[in-house]
This record gives structure tokens, C-alpha cells and sequence, in this order.
């Protein structure tokens, strides 16, 4: 029989003498299960940043590492516990003070195959510790907006390349330029146009706080870099988040202003291992998006044949169902009181024979134009419906399912046969499906007919309306619609933190909503201060990478499982 293996911080006997080398060499020492949270923290070494062992225990390491710092910490523990060897990580953590004290830690194995980790510092004290944010805080900045101007830019990103290479990490360089920007200027005034620049750095600096970092470039653009665990998909959603930012109005002097942005993106490794090589790639993919009349992205090098003509989408699109290229991922769906797993809302992607794998927002458009998006609506209805009822006879619990449905779906006079017809082969009950529409598409059907849904609401399905708050509809159009759910947008969910017009929005939202005896799912949800916020405010459920991003069927059960 094997001998079971100690643990160095809790052994005794023969591992006295080895416990005492570590007490004495280690300002940090705790273990973390596989989840992340603090096993056991041992006495003195929570004394030294003010808390007690039962103040640290069953927490998750997130809550007391800097937001800046989280992404690279994640990503480092969740190596090791993939590869195994070790990960060494600089970090902040925050004592029970809140001052921030900088650690030089080490990570290894607690346990061989258990998933924990035993994870061990030295705080780094005096000038060294100093200097990495002195050289933050004296960098040049821009004197409008605040941010490191490019020239301090690029040393924070030759650093964040040396880390990088150092740790085998993905990063994202990106450079946005707002189009048409001059217009502002030309006929609102420089004055107008400077208010409009500090309002979206603000915008996007709440969109890369605690991923990367945001500069300044020439003019009316941004230049970021951002740490990207999941890499390119992981950068295009940023992409998207960087668009859909810009794109809501900024008020100055009582008047509305709309801006649209070009982005351009180049990733470390695949497009260069250099500064100059990545900020080049990522302009070049900025003015090959601004040549398709901006509000759009593209990706430099290997992968800037991300950029499509709608030709060539249609024609792909035309067979995508029949070519099996079509996947659906799942994105869980949690209870705010009692973190249950309730769901999920199922996300189509294009895995394209050329280009790899698409995101919606690289499709759906198109598809919507050309009707391509009944054969792929109907498609993505029944599989998810069947995956379900798959996982509930799985014993994975009563999951509900989330299905997003388009305007032109609901245009066509038998959709709704359509639904009950898929609930009914899939074996699935019609209460355990929501029908995603979303804010612009239900201010239309308030002054339409709206009795096929209202069949298909007394049938038990449920309507939600996502991304709400950014468009133009307001809660007195739900009282004409047969909804029984709102999605709030991620945007105000993120923006809730530091923007007290953001958090304002989201409480009148829940508030109104709670009224109307409307349930409310929160999108976006990254930090514990989103979710605590989130849940001081009222809210029903949430989605967000806080709890898991958009998963494979295979992943998903996997966390279903775990979760039960």
C-alpha cells in the first residue's frame, strides 16, 4: 500500500524541522483547493497581513489579490494544476487594512493529483517593491485623459511581453480609433470632442481594468494589451465589449453624441514576440477594418481573414447546417442567493473550414439578411433542447435553457408551431425554455402583433428581453409584451463598480422590474464586487466569467456535476 503524502505545511513529526525552514523562509504560505480557495492558512502567516486563519479559510484566493493582478494569478494556478511542475507569480495581495503589499510567490502540487496547491512568498519590502508602481505612477501621462501616453505604453508592454514569454501566457494588443471622430471636432468644437475622448477612456478603461492596460495613442486613438487565457475568442469578445462601449452615446452639454470605432487586434505568440512587430500588426488590422466603413474589428497576420465579405458568409452560411459546421456552447446560468445552477443560455458558433471558429457576431447579421437564420435558428432550437432533456436524464438536474431569437424568426407566421413542435420531439417542457429577444426587437413587436408569443407564453415558455438598457426601449414597453424576464447588459453590470450612473441604472432596472414581478438576470458578472453589488441590489440570476465563460457540451457537464 502506498504511504499517503504529507502535506509540508500541516506535517509533523520527521517534517517539523522542514516546517520550521518554511515558517521561517515564507511570509505567505497557504493551500488552495481546486477551486481556488484558501484549505489552510496557518496562524502567523495570516497575523502578518492582519486577518485570522478563520477570516482567510474557504475564501477564494481572488478576493484579497489586486484586480490587476487576478488574470495572470488565474492563469498561472490553472497551469499548474493542468501541467503540474511549478509557476513562480509576482502579486499584490490586500491585508485586512486595505493596503496593498507586494509578494514574490511560488507555486507547486500540494498534493499529487488532488488539484491543490500549496502556494508560498517572500513580500517583497522597500524600493524593490516600490518600484514597479512608482514607475506606473511617474510614467508620462496624457493630460486629458489620464492615461500613460504611447511612449510609457510601450515599456509597460515590453514588460507585460517579458512576463509573457516568462509565464507562456496569451496576450492581446489592440489599437482602437474612433471613426469619423474629425466631424466632432469640425462642427461641436475641439471643447466637445476633448469631453467625448475622456469619456470613452473612461469607458474603456473599465472594459481592460484588471486584464491589461490602456494608453493613449495619436489623436482620437487607444492603444491596450490584454492577458487572453482563452485567446482569440477570448480577444474577440473584448473586441465586441471595446465596440459596444463606444457606440453608447456620450451626453455633452445636453446633447447626444454617437461614435463608432475601428479595431484593430495582434496576439502574442502567433503575430510576433515584439513590441514593434505587435503594435504594427495591430494599426495594420485597425486600417484593414476602417476600410470596411468602420464599426468593425480584424484581426492581424494568420487570423485577418477573420474579416469576411458578405458574399462569401452567405454562400458558407448556405451549408453550414448540412456540413455539421455549426456548435452550440453553453453558458451556466447561476441563482444569486444560493450560487445554484439553474441553466444555461446556448451560444452558436461557425466552425468555418477556412477561417476556424466564428463568433455571432462575424455571422448572424448576414444571416439575418439573407434567411439563412430560420434553417440555423431552427437548427440551434432543437439540438440545445435535446441537450438538455440529455442532461436531465443524465441526473444533472432540471436545467432550463436560454435560446436567443432573431427579429426575423418572429416574423414568420409559424414560429411558434416551430417551438412547440421542438419541445415536443425533444421531450422537453416548455417551462424549462427561455426565449431571448432582444431590447430593439421588442420596442417593434410592442406595435405588432404579439398573439403567437403570447400562445407560446400561456404555453409556459418564458420571453426574456437581453441586453437590456442599452437601446432605445424603456419598462413601459413591457407592459405590451407577454415577457417575464429582463436581461440587463453587461456594460451597466461592469460599469456598476466605479460609475454611479451605472449603478444607479441597474438598481432602477431590478427595482422597476421586481414591480412588474419581472425575474432579472444579470450579464457580464467578472469580480466578487460585481456579484456582491449584483446581489445587494436584488437581483434573481447571473451569468459572467465570475462563474464559468461559454463552455462546450462536454464542459458544461462536467460543471454541471460538480456543481450538484
Amino acid at each position: 500500500m502506498t504511504a499517503p503524502q504529507r502535506n509540508p505545511i500541516d506535517g509533523d513529526g520527521e517534517h517539523r524541522l522542514y516546517r520550521q525552514i518554511v515558517d521561517e523562509a515564507f511570509d505567505l504560505r497557504v493551500r488552495l483547493g481546486r477551486d481556488g480557495r484558501v484549505l489552510l492558512c496557518p496562524a502567523d502567516a495570516a497575523k502578518r497581513l492582519g486577518y485570522s486563519p478563520d477570516q482567510m479559510l474557504g475564501q477564494p484566493l481572488g478576493a484579497f489579490v489586486h484586480p490587476k493582478d487576478a488574470a495572470l494569478v488565474d492563469g498561472g494556478l490553472e497551469r499548474l494544476q493542468r501541467r503540474g511542475g511549478s509557476v513562480s507569480l509576482e502579486l499584490r495581495i490586500r491585508d485586512a487594512h486595505g493596503h496593498w503589499r507586494r509578494f514574490e510567490a511560488f507555486g507547486v502540487a500540494a498534493v499529487a493529483g488532488a488539484g491543490e496547491t500549496l502556494l508560498v512568498g517572500r513580500e517583497l519590502r522597500g524600493r524593490r517593491a516600490a518600484a514597479p508602481d512608482r514607475l506606473r505612477d511617474l510614467s508620462p501621462r496624457d493630460a486629458l485623459t489620464g492615461l500613460p501616453v504611447r511612449p510609457a505604453y510601450l515599456q509597460l508592454l515590453e514588460r507585460a511581453l517579458a512576463r509573457a514569454e516568462r509565464e507562456s501566457l496569451h496576450l492581446a494588443v489592440f489599437v482602437v480609433d474612433l471613426d469619423r471622430f474629425a466631424l466632432v471636432n469640425d462642427e461641436l468644437g475641439r471643447g466637445v470632442g476633448d469631453a467625448v475622448l475622456v469619456d470613452q477612456a473612461t469607458r474603456l478603461s473599465q472594459i481592460f481594468s484588471g486584464r491589461g492596460e490602456l494608453g493613449r495613442g495619436d489623436g482620437d486613438e487607444f492603444i491596450a494589451f490584454a492577458w487572453v487565457r482563452e485567446g482569440v475568442d477570448e480577444a474577440l469578445m473584448l473586441a465586441h465589449d471595446v465596440r459596444g462601449a463606444i457606440s453608447a452615446p456620450v451626453t455633452v452639454d445636453g446633447k447626444e453624441i454617437f461614435s463608432t470605432a475601428s479595431v484593430g487586434i495582434a496576439l502574442y505568440p502567433v503575430d510576433g514576440r515584439h513590441v514593434s512587430r505587435l503594435v504594427d500588426g495591430a494599426v495594420a488590422a485597425m486600417h484593414q477594418a476602417k476600410r470596411g466603413e468602420g464599426d468593425c474589428h480584424a484581426f492581424f497576420g494568420a487570423l485577418s481573414g477573420r474579416k469576411f465579405g458578405r458574399l462569401s458568409l452567405d454562400a458558407g452560411l448556405r451549408n453550414a447546417v448540412s456540413n455539421g459546421e455549426l456548435e452550440l456552447f453553453y453558458q451556466p446560468l447561476i441563482g444569486v442567493e444560493d450560487h445554484r445552477l439553474i441553466g444555461c443560455e446556448a451560444l452558436v458558433r461557425w466552425r468555418h473550414p477556412e477561417h476556424g471558429l466564428l463568433m455571432p457576431d462575424e455571422f448572424l447579421e448576414v444571416s439575418e439578411e439573407t434567411g439563412t437564420i430560420l434553417s440555423i435558428g431552427a437548427w440551434v432550437l432543437r439540438t440545445a433542447c435535446e441537450q438538455v432533456t440529455a442532461w436531465r436524464r443524465a441526473g444533472l438536474g432540471d436545467l432550463r435553457l436560454a435560446v436567443n431569437v432573431s427579429a426575423r424568426q418572429l416574423r414568420e407566421e409559424r414560429f411558434a408551431d416551430l417551438v412547440t413542435w421542438v419541445l415536443s420531439v425533444a421531450h422537453l417542457d416548455a417551462r424549462a425554455l427561455t426565449l431571448e429577444i432582444t431590447e430593439s426587437v421588442a420596442v417593434r413587436l410592442a406595435e405588432q402583433d404579439t398573439s403567437s408569443l403570447r400562445g407560446l407564453r400561456n404555453a409556459g415558455v418564458d420571453l426574456a428581453i437581453d441586453d437590456f438598457g442599452m437601446g432605445h426601449a424603456s419598462l413601459s414597453y413591457l407592459k405590451h409584451l407577454p415577457v417575464n424576464q429582463v436581461k440587463i447588459d453587461k456594460a451597466f453590470v461592469q460599469g456598476s463598480i466605479s460609475n454611479v450612473i451605472d449603478a444607479a441604472i441597474v438598481r432602477g432596472i431590478i427595482t422597476m422590474a421586481r414591480e412588474m414581478e419581472l425575474r432579472v438576470v444579470a450579464e457580464g458578472v467578472e469580480t466578487e464586487e460585481h456579484a456582491a453589488f449584483i446581489r445587494e441590489a436584488g437581483c434573481h440570476e447571473v451569468q459572467g466569467y465570475l462563474y464559468a465563460p461559454p463552455l462546450s457540451s462536454e464542459d458544461f457537464a462536467r460543471f454541471a456535476e460538480a456543481a450538484k
